[in-house]
């Protein structure tokens, strides 16, 4: 659906000094690591993309500019794997010269169930080391969250460090899939109409 909606939005010229707002979806590079639930923010933004992925390596990050509601969004992947996802962040904010309000990220979080999103700014990083390294190279925690809920435990006799780097099992696909939808969905609403809109959306849905 989104896909279809994103090709049928006006394609006008992405002028690269036009502000723009910087989506970043964290993860971890390589085979490896594809499906793992800490690859969520990855699979988010694949399911945003309208291009193949240009490698910046100047900006440490898989990139791809695109337009949604007249607004330019350029599309982050990091190359640094996960723990490192503040020096892609910091240097693609100084080389594009992002605001800190528009810089989103979309990343997992342990601390909810799988299913649900919370969008939020200046919140805690709950421990998550993409979110850590990315608030001591920016130096500040005014960037926006959606945060995508992964666990789906039925033990918690598993360490969260070893959980988010499984992959998910086949019979969690059809949350996932939910998951995915909702938070592409969050970021339109929120592209479309603001933050806050979303917000009062799906947020109120994690009650």
């Amino acid at each position: 659906m989104f896909k279809l909606f994103k090709r049928l939005q006006n394609k006008q010229h992405l002028n690269s000094t036009q502000p723009m707002k910087l989506l970043v979806g964290l993860g971890n590079i390589g085979s490896q690591f594809e499906y793992t639930r800490h690859n969520v923010g990855f699979m988010v933004l694949d399911q945003l993309a309208e291009e193949s992925w240009e490698n910046s390596d100047k900006c440490f990050a898989f990139i791809q500019k695109i337009n949604i509601a007249g607004q330019i969004v350029l599309l982050a992947k990091p190359t640094t794997m996960m723990n490192l996802s503040g020096k892609a962040v910091s240097r693609l904010a100084q080389y594009y010269k992002i605001a800190p309000e528009d810089i989103w990220i979309v990343y997992d979080e342990l601390d909810l169930p799988l299913s649900r999103l919370k969008i939020s700014t200046n919140s805690s990083n709950n421990g998550h080391n993409g979110a850590i390294s990315i608030q001591q190279q920016l130096g500040h925690n005014r960037f926006w969250r959606f945060r995508v809920g992964i666990d789906a435990r039925t033990s918690r006799e598993i360490p969260g460090r070893e959980y988010v780097l499984q992959k998910f099992d086949p019979d969690q696909h059809e949350l996932l899939s939910k998951s995915v939808t909702q938070a592409v969905e969050a970021i339109n609403l929120s592209l479309h109409q603001d933050l806050k809109a979303a917000m009062q959306k799906f947020n109120k849905l994690q009650a």
